[in-house]
């Protein structure tokens, strides 16, 4: 789901960038296929808390993926919303400088959450404290 939304961002971002209507409305198409994954590890994860019963170490991580993939779709969301103000403003006057700073800004959205994926898969508390910290915006 991660990279999926990671995904997403770098198509919103580069069909903004591009004036491509095809691929921005592609993207808005295909917008549920996150809210999907969403909604079948909720199941996943309520079945398996009333069916096994998990301790506190693995209720602590069912938790976590559930609060990690509400944040996720939402960051879906957000891409899609890129994307339709991407078909609006199509056609519309291009700043250079503008979508340079969106590009850069994207590939920074990228990098921290790939960062905060592999951390929550290593459970490096201390890679995962580090990429919260604030961050220059370039």
């Amino acid at each position: 789901m991660g990279t999926a939304v990671s995904g997403q961002i770098a198509q919103a971002t580069q069909s903004y960038i591009d004036h491509d209507k095809a691929a921005a409305q592609s993207l808005v198409t295909h917008d549920q296929s996150i809210n999907g994954n969403e909604v079948d590890l909720e199941k996943q994860a309520l079945t398996l808390m009333t069916l096994q019963q998990p301790v506190a170490d693995d209720f602590r991580a069912v938790v976590s993926i559930l609060k990690a993939s509400a944040d996720l779709e939402r960051i879906g969301d957000h891409a899609t919303s890129i994307a339709s103000e991407t078909i609006r403003v199509k056609g519309s006057h291009r700043n250079q400088s503008v979508e340079v700073k969106i590009a850069s800004l994207s590939q920074q959205i990228r990098d921290m959450l790939t960062t905060a994926l592999t951390a929550f898969n290593a459970n490096d508390a201390t890679q995962a404290e580090k990429n919260c910290q604030t961050r220059p915006i370039s």
